[in-house]
């Protein structure tokens, strides 16, 4: 009787017999008798930084006007990036690519008493135009991040805050970019991110080209830059001041240490030789470079007789350079340290490589003159040189970093740690951001990368691109990181 009514056989368990039978008027989805279900969910954003949304028919969500992502089961004998695009094609009409699995959640005694894997993933689309599938679709559109993000269920539901969170972070970059590269350079003025100089290889320069990154479009172009380039190097900096990107030192494909200071003025998009030869610092690379509103800041790097430990700053309204007091024995020179000037004016240098992984703090005032060794406590880094840093109001950010060098030296990759780390300056109290615990979604160990300061959808935070690999790979990622600070 039960059969002549479309029942079926399922599967049989010790404690029970199950048949089935599939009510709605849809494919049937009933898995077969395994331990796990796997479902997926699509992450898919435009140039316009909108994502792809749906209401659906059925389902918990029904009637509630909750726009949610693309989701679904995977089919039997499919893979999970083949799935996601099938769900968001069935289900929007939009053809999309995958890129990666963002983020994943297991949970269990679900629908029928089994475990549930659920992977969500980040797609790109190919299509645009949305076709609904009227079965199982009530509505189906593009809509701003921000306003997806402002759900209160969003809000209060850990796993998909997250997966905002994180495809935010991970810029997805569309035009022809730097590529991979190490011991480079980053900086930002308004919405657009300039990266210059670095290497492919150990040692050997890639090109001089300027590219540039819109924040906005996350869109990469070269700029088609006048006037004084400059040569392509390796262990360079640069900083920002207003519109003007001041470019320092580095070294050459001769291996030679260089000191040339350049600007770039990002609204003529032309170059200009400062000063080169016996005015300002001596010869270096692997310095480090930071600014206020009115000066850059060099400090420390590899020079030509050895480590140093000097600060200098060049005035960008006199144009000029001004040299101040040596730090004193405590702060011994160093390559790779992080440079910051905090909210209050003060300039900091943060540990390093000084013939061993150093961990030692220094805060230089530059209207007394006078430095400062700081003792810190809390959650600290260990030791470690080349990480990437940002300095936001009176915290100063700390990411990845060389903590064991190799024994090849420069030509090697030594060992790179992954955690995150905020300095308080006025308390001088470590706290630990961010401890790799989700591999899965995090940009991993990494040094020599390009860092800079920037701000995305109205937070500050740390912009970091490409970099090292424990492999001795180069990258060619983008990250931004927003860290808590003040509970916010």
């Amino acid at each position: 009787m039960i059969f002549q009514e479309g029942f079926w056989y399922h599967h049989a368990e010790p404690e029970y017999l199950m048949l089935v039978y599939w009510i709605p008027e849809t494919g049937n989805t009933i898995p077969s008798n395994a331990t796990h279900r796997v479902g997926i969910g699509a992450f898919v954003m435009n140039d316009k930084r909108e994502v792809l949304v749906v209401q659906e028919k059925s389902g918990k969500f029904r009637g509630t006007g909750l726009w949610k992502f693309p989701t679904g089961v995977v089919e039997e004998g499919e893979d999970i990036c083949r799935g996601a695009e099938r769900e968001v094609k069935e289900e929007t009409g939009i053809d999309t690519e995958f890129v990666e699995v963002l983020a994943f959640r297991q949970s269990h005694k679900s629908l029928f008493d089994k475990s549930d894997l659920f992977f969500v993933c980040m797609l790109r689309p190919i299509s645009f135009d949305i076709q609904k599938q009227e079965l199982e679709i009530e509505a189906a559109e593009w809509m701003p991040i921000e306003v997806y993000a402002a759900q209160p269920l969003v809000q209060n539901h850990g796993l998909w805050k997250y997966i905002i969170d994180v495809g935010l972070a991970k810029l997805v970059q569309k035009g022809t970019g730097p590529g991979a590269r190490s011991s480079h350079a980053i900086s930002v003025v308004g919405h657009k991110a300039y990266v210059f100089g670095g290497e492919f290889s150990p040692r050997v320069p890639v090109d001089n080209k300027l590219h540039v990154f819109d924040l906005e479009t996350l869109t990469w172009s070269i700029v088609d830059a006048t006037g004084d380039v400059p040569p392509p190097r390796v262990g360079v900096t640069m900083a920002a001041v207003g519109a003007t990107i001041y470019v320092f030192g580095g070294r050459d494909s001769k291996h030679t240490e260089l000191n040339e200071l350049y600007s770039f003025d990002t609204c003529t998009n032309k170059w200009t030789l400062l000063s080169s030869g016996d005015t300002g610092p001596a010869n270096r690379s692997y310095h480090s470079m930071t600014a206020d509103g009115r000066r850059v800041y060099v400090f420390g790097g590899c020079g030509v007789d050895g480590r140093r430990n000097d600060l200098w700053a060049f005035d960008v309204e006199e144009n000029q350079w001004i040299t101040f007091p040596l730090p004193g024995e405590s702060c011994r020179g160093r390559g790779g340290p992080g440079l910051v000037v905090t909210s209050d004016g003060k300039i900091w240098v943060v540990y390093g490589f000084a013939g061993e992984e150093v961990d030692d703090v220094h805060c230089f005032d530059p209207i007394s003159e006078v430095w400062v060794q700081v003792d810190t406590s809390g959650e600290k880094p260990n030791p470690r040189s080349v990480f990437s840093t940002a300095g936001i109001g009176q915290y100063i950010i700390v990411y990845g970093g060389e903590v064991d060098p190799s024994d090849q030296g420069h030509l090697g990759a030594g060992k790179f740690a992954g955690d995150g780390f905020t300095l308080d300056t006025k308390t001088g109290v470590w706290m630990r951001w961010d401890d790799m615990s989700d591999p899965a979604n995090h940009p991993g160990p990494r040094g020599w990368c390009a860092y800079s300061n920037g701000r995305l959808d109205g937070k500050d935070g740390l912009l970091v691109y490409g970099g090292n690999s424990p492999s001795n790979d180069r990258l060619d990622d983008m990250f931004f990181f927003t860290p808590y600070l003040d509970g916010k």
